[in-house]
């Protein structure tokens, strides 16, 4: 996670290697339901924080859910 938002920042330009601003990102939910017969989900959550020196200039969890229904046969 942290070399991709490294690599969207540098092609963006906004990657400074000695910047105060830091950016963490923490998994706060990851979870995967694919067992079922008819319905499986998928879960995750990301809080990310942006700290500019002792300052918090951004604070935010992001995530998303998915259920799709499983596709059966039997020969």
């Amino acid at each position: 996670m942290a070399e991709a938002a490294k690599s969207d920042l540098r092609a963006a330009g906004k990657l400074a290697e000695t910047s105060r601003r830091v950016l963490t990102g923490v998994v706060e939910k990851n979870s995967l339901s694919a067992g079922g017969l008819n319905i499986n989900d998928a879960e995750i959550s990301v809080r990310f924080k942006l700290v500019d020196g002792e300052r918090i200039a951004f604070d935010r969890t992001v995530g998303m859910k998915r259920e799709w229904s499983r596709a059966f046969s039997a020969a």
